[in-house]
């Protein structure tokens, strides 16, 4: 029979070495309580030290492959990891705004009215004009700036305009391309009126080539093949030897597709120059329009610059726009345009 202790309970203390015994049936004060069920274990067979209020937590269960998952606490580190993503927010704050202010400037320049438009019925071009002749020509982008010039540049030729600033040297420049029409006068190319020829043809067969030249974020091919798609890179290269960017070319790490531009390799002024002829080597203009082209270079580059250029276009008509007298002494005629200024 099990001992019992003074409250009736049953004494649980048992001898050393005595045999363990079953575990006594619970006194009335056991049973059920509260609506609890009657099969639930009695608070006198809870282990003494366990709290009933803390029960054990559920082993971490293995992964399939075998490895344990990792404890929670290292989830708390996750936040850290925002950091990486939240940094560069400024930056794409700022880039935003920068795209929609750019695409803001290029859709009013998509609905600016072209200065000029090709005719509905184009007159022929030749294939290879015998020069270009301007007539008693009036130019300006409001009031015209020059009037009453006669401008004759015979095939293979060279003519060079000077005058001072603000006379109209740009705007003799844009209009023999036909950027702008002229007010008064006429501009021929090969005989025929350039507002008679379709536009296409008129800058296929009349380059120019402005003092600042641009130079794209690509690559040194890319920038140069822009004036003729298609063109293979031994072509481009050949104009870039021509313009003497043979050496520059060759000092680049990846050669014709080493990148240039905004976060690029830099490009210096003399190199810029040179690009924007060998663009228009490679187009293989007829006729070349160079509208100040050693502007914004140190006299020794200029004179550089002017040597290469007059090299490469032998055999081109060419006029020289500019307000020094680099490369003057090499024109077959020099016009100053400060004789026709309108005042």
């Amino acid at each position: 029979m099990p001992a019992t202790s003074c409250s009736g309970r049953p004494d649980r203390r048992r001898c050393a070495g005595s045999t363990p015994s079953a575990p006594p049936s619970p006194g009335p004060y056991d049973g059920p309580r509260n609506g609890s069920r009657s099969d639930a274990r009695p608070s006198w067979s809870r282990p003494a030290s366990r709290s009933p209020r803390s029960p054990r937590p559920p082993p971490r269960r293995s992964r399939r492959d075998g490895s344990r998952r990792p404890p929670p606490w290292r989830w708390c580190c996750s936040p850290l990891a925002l950091l990486d993503v939240l940094l560069v927010a400024p930056d794409a704050a700022a880039t935003a705004v920068r795209t929609r202010a750019a695409t803001d400037r290029l859709a009013a320049l998509a609905d600016t009215p072209p200065a000029v438009t090709g005719p509905a019925s184009p007159a022929p071009a030749a294939p290879a004009p015998e020069g270009l002749v301007t007539h008693r020509l009036s130019g300006g982008w409001g009031a015209p700036v020059f009037s009453g010039l006669d401008l004759d540049v015979p095939a293979g030729t060279r003519v060079g305009v000077v005058g001072p600033s603000g006379c109209g040297k740009s705007t003799l420049a844009a209009t023999l391309v036909r950027f702008l029409d002229p007010q008064h006068g006429a501009a021929r190319l090969g005989g025929t009126d350039l507002r008679e020829l379709d536009l296409d043809d008129v800058h296929r067969l009349v380059g120019l080539v402005d003092d600042d030249p641009h130079v794209f974020a690509s690559s040194v091919a890319e920038n140069v093949r822009l004036a003729r798609p298609g063109s293979a890179d031994d072509e481009v290269e050949r104009v870039l030897r021509q313009v003497s960017l043979g050496p520059w070319l060759d000092a680049l790490p990846q050669g014709l597709h080493t990148m240039v531009g905004d976060g690029h390799a830099d490009v210096s002024g003399g190199e810029r120059a040179r690009l924007g002829l060998a663009r228009a080597l490679l187009a293989d203009h007829p006729v070349l329009v160079l509208d100040e082209p050693t502007a914004h270079l140190d006299a020794c580059t200029a004179h550089d610059v002017a040597r290469d250029v007059l090299r490469a276009t032998e055999g081109r008509s060419v006029v020289w726009v500019t307000h020094d007298d680099v490369a003057l002494d090499s024109m077959d005629r020099v016009v100053d345009l400060a004789a026709h200024a309108v005042p």
